[in-house]
């Protein structure tokens, strides 16, 4: 069986979106749920950055994290970003 070739006269190869379309068209649900439930490498960047300043372990460094978050009111990848913009620091 023989496969049609779509888009041959308009420059396109077989199987390949034109950029025009693949900007236009969003990300299914099903990818977009589990580009938002990853880890963050920005918590992950400042609990390495909180063990250090603090001298704990990774645990304990997210732990600190966590309730330094949850004080302030603020999501934890909001203070994470602040721990990396060395607006907020550790040292113990």
């Amino acid at each position: 069986m023989r496969r049609r070739a779509y888009g041959r006269s308009a420059g396109v190869r077989v199987g390949e979106i034109p950029r025009d379309v693949a900007r236009a068209v969003p990300a299914p649900p099903q990818r977009q749920a589990k580009m938002n439930a990853a880890p963050s490498y920005r918590v992950h960047q400042a609990t390495g950055m909180i063990s250090a300043q603090a001298e704990c372990s990774l645990e304990e460094a997210m732990q600190l994290l966590i309730i330094r978050a949850d004080a302030a009111g603020e999501s934890v990848e909001d203070m994470a970003l602040d721990v990396i913009d060395g607006l907020i620091r550790f040292d113990l």
